[in-house]
């Protein structure tokens, strides 16, 4: 999947799995377990910033899949001058109502270039430690995050993107997902308290186990 993989760091960050997550890192990878991470990706986040030794962080989701060439296109957007950005959204599962999910949130990307956990954000290690990493904000954390880094310079966004596992959504019911989905975006876009539904998202995670 990558063009270079031996000059890749990887980092996983465990929040205290339940299931065999932890038992299948591979041996090349930098593991660190802390089960009171748990319902605060942030925290777990920032560690990885702070124990990065490279010159860009990539934040991947652990249901998350980077498209083929994924360091060569971060290493291309870079060099372009850009101090992060993003991946375009696609979900693994298809379904009608996951494509409309799809179609709303690439307009959402567009027109806001606020970036979710689910599209592996990347940006200069010197930036993320400049803004002082991930806000401590128990969801929306990586939209908050790309508020920050914007105030630093441009992010690109990747096409063709990512994919990623739609099991929020289904084992939650879609329609049900997505309309507390849209709740905190407004809430969000309108600069207003999102952290009430922090609760109800890590519940969902946890019932989708991811």
């Amino acid at each position: 999947m990558a063009d270079d993989p031996n000059s890749l760091e990887f980092i996983v960050v465990d929040a205290g799995s339940s299931d065999e997550t932890f038992s299948r890192i591979p041996d090349y990878c930098q593991v660190i377990r802390n089960d009171s991470f748990l319902g605060k990706k942030y925290a777990s986040l920032n560690t990885g910033i702070e124990k990065s030794k490279g010159d860009i962080c990539v934040f991947l989701d652990a249901d998350t899949e980077l498209p083929e060439h994924f360091d060569t296109k971060i290493s291309t957007t870079i060099q372009k001058g850009f101090i992060g950005g993003a991946f375009d959204f696609r979900f693994i599962e298809r379904h009608p109502f996951l494509s409309f999910i799809e179609l709303i949130n690439r307009v959402r990307i567009r027109i806001t270039q606020n970036h979710f956990g689910d599209q592996a954000v990347f940006c200069l290690t010197s930036v993320a430690k400049s803004v002082r990493g991930f806000p401590q904000e128990e969801i929306m954390e990586s939209a908050y995050f790309c508020q920050e880094l914007r105030k630093k310079g441009k992010l690109k966004l990747i096409s063709p993107g990512i994919q990623t596992s739609a099991r929020r959504f289904i084992e939650n019911g879609i329609l049900k997902v997505l309309w507390f989905d849209i709740q905190v975006w407004i809430r969000f876009t309108l600069k207003l308290e999102t952290r009430q539904f922090g609760k109800t998202y890590w519940t969902e995670m946890k019932k989708a186990d991811l």
